[in-house]
């Protein structure tokens, strides 16, 4: 029940429900020998926990709620936190940082730095030292990310696929254990919103197909669509269509299909039963406004699940 932010002189502030305002710590005593690259940022993830970046490289962490200890750790590269988790059972704490890097060809890319700092303790904590370290990339903007408690998973909003980067140092379990982990991640084959009298589905279309005729099949319970006998959808169907009843474009690499409903006011829980390859949209303009921004590029937001 308190807020946390830091000043233009670096020093971090907690104001607390009754009020009072109280000086943490300060980042720096000379602001201007430092290079800030990023806004300074703060993660927490206990009471007694707090993990602070000062946007130029080094990273602080603060243990203890009334004497408080700081641990600065190893400069790292300059980002933002976007989460800290601390991991009882294995006295282990992880934090993620994200940051802009550049590839071989000079484009930039989003970095997710998954750093591991483990606890050493006598009667109290007299140390913390980096375990391990792991890169991630993406192409475009990350706009979540969330370790597990049990710090074997993390979770991630993105605007396209997430995986390791590929180091020539050493590798860690994980990526021994699960070596292909960003080619298990898929975007949706398809994505379809409704109205209370109509459904509409975007396709991706594969790029040998782009140019040539869909044939599509609509029965009173059963949806098909495919191309130069490549199936793109086919199933069951939760609720009735109106035979026969529809009308389609294709622009580039996304083919559009209106279909109409036999039950009007009767909202669908999921298009195709059973299929977890489709994602509905929660209405017609939100559906428009992603297919502009992403679908043509097949950038839609993923939502990522990796095993750490």
């Amino acid at each position: 029940m308190s807020c946390w932010f830091i000043d233009e002189t670096l020093a971090v502030w907690r104001l607390d429900e009754d009020g009072s305002l109280d000086q943490i710590y300060k980042l720096h005593t000379d602001t201007s020998s430092s290079e800030i690259t990023y806004n300074p940022s703060i993660g927490f993830t206990s009471n007694n926990i707090v993990a602070i970046s000062d946007g130029g490289g080094n990273l602080h962490i603060l243990i203890g709620e009334e004497n408080r200890k700081v641990f600065p750790v190893a400069p790292e590269k300059p980002g933002i936190i976007m989460n800290v988790q601390y991991i009882e059972k294995s006295s282990k704490i992880i934090l993620i940082i994200c940051a802009i890097a550049t590839d071989d060809n000079q484009k930039k890319y989003t970095q997710l730095i998954l750093l591991s700092y483990s606890l050493y303790m006598e009667n109290e904590i007299t140390k913390v030292y980096n375990i391990d370290k792991q890169l991630l990339k993406v192409q475009g903007t990350v706009d979540y990310v969330y370790i597990e408690k049990n710090g074997n998973y993390l979770h991630s909003i993105c605007q396209d696929n997430i995986g390791f980067e590929n180091k020539n140092s050493q590798q860690t379990e994980t990526e021994i254990e699960n070596p292909s982990i960003s080619s298990q991640i898929k975007s949706p084959k398809y994505y379809w919103s409704q109205d209370e009298e109509s459904l509409t589905v975007w396709i991706k279309v594969p790029k040998q197909h782009n140019n040539k005729q869909p044939k599509i099949s609509i029965k009173p319970l059963e949806l098909s669509v495919a191309i130069d006998n490549e199936i793109l959808i086919q199933g069951e169907c939760q609720h009735r269509l109106e035979e026969n009843m529809a009308t389609w474009r294709h622009k580039e690499d996304t083919l559009q299909i209106d279909l109409s409903k036999y039950e009007n006011g009767l909202m669908w829980s999921e298009l195709i039963k059973g299929d977890t390859g489709g994602e509905c949209l929660s209405n017609e303009t939100l559906a428009a406004e992603i297919h502009a921004r992403y679908f043509l590029l097949y950038n839609y937001y993923i939502c990522t699940y990796i095993e750490l």
